[in-house]
């Protein structure tokens, strides 16, 4: 009896400690989806394949995705993306664009 405890305790603080995620890395997910909801032409094609990121100093995530969207004739596209994500607000470096709270600014 004892020994089933003990094994469901373990279980359950593994479950616990492992569904617990860094805020830097949720917020910059929230941001680069929201990100991509403006900017896609069809948004609820959105499919991320791979997600990889690395945490930074300070509030940085640098990502890097494989994603499958619809372009606009509506064919699939299979794309890698790289981008950093500083709090709730993405840099997107390949292109030079800051995206703010639902707002795009590009810097020439």
């Amino acid at each position: 009896m004892n020994t089933t405890k003990c094994l469901l305790f373990t279980i359950l603080s593994i479950a616990i400690f492992s569904s617990c995620e860094n805020k830097k890395v949720s917020q910059g997910r929230e941001a680069y989806m929201r990100f991509y909801k403006n900017y896609l032409p069809n948004p609820n094609s959105l499919k991320v394949k791979k997600e990889t990121y690395t945490i930074g100093e300070k509030n940085e995530v640098k990502w890097i995705l494989d994603i499958q969207t619809e372009n606009i004739y509506g064919d699939t596209t299979d794309i890698q993306d790289s981008f950093i994500t500083t709090g709730d607000r993405v840099f997107k470096a390949n292109e030079m664009v800051i995206y703010d709270d639902g707002v795009m600014n590009r810097i020439y």
